[in-house]
């Protein structure tokens, strides 16, 4: 239990309750973010590369925030979106494309969906018509924003996105 393997932070908290900290072993910032807002308790992190072990500072989360608001506005501004699907087992997620696909057709924007085992950023540049890009395989993606010419959000914020566009428009 709380392990962490793959994309899903979330096991995490099904333990936060009988900790007062966690440790994260790995590289990247996504799961201790992760954890950190979603538990609202220390994480620390050791870096197995750098040999580094310290407490998340408090100003990454709110860089963090920052950049994921910048995010989520440029995504509500767009109007075509690329939805990015990998077929790695695991990150698989082919039905969360088409219904956001169709959200975002209900809302009179565009889409195509982007299928591939791996999407590069040099990949992507294809795609001149896409505003905005949709990741719904690794969450980690969100977190390479600046090797992408265009924004990237993560499928479930694109949801909060459109479930906020429609109450707006009733």
């Amino acid at each position: 239990p709380g392990q962490l393997l793959g994309c899903d932070a979330s096991s995490a908290l099904d333990v936060k309750e009988d900790v007062d900290c966690f440790v994260y072993i790995g590289t990247g910032e996504f799961h201790p973010l992760f954890v950190a807002f979603n538990s609202e308790k220390p994480v620390w992190t050791a870096n197995p590369l750098t040999k580094q072990v310290e407490l998340l500072p408090e100003e990454r989360k709110r860089k963090y925030l920052a950049k994921q608001a910048a995010r989520m506005q440029a995504a509500k501004e767009s109007k075509c979106y690329g939805f990015i699907v990998s077929t790695k087992p695991g990150q698989y997620y082919l039905n969360q494309a088409k219904r956001l696909l169709e959200q975002a057709r209900s809302l009179d924007k565009e889409g195509i969906i982007l299928l591939s085992d791996t999407l590069t950023p040099n990949d992507m540049l294809n795609f001149h018509q896409i505003d905005c890009y949709v990741n719904t395989s690794c969450p980690r993606i969100a977190e390479d924003q600046p090797f992408y010419e265009r924004p990237i959000v993560n499928g479930s914020e694109l949801a909060e996105i459109f479930k906020e566009l429609k109450a707006k428009s009733f």
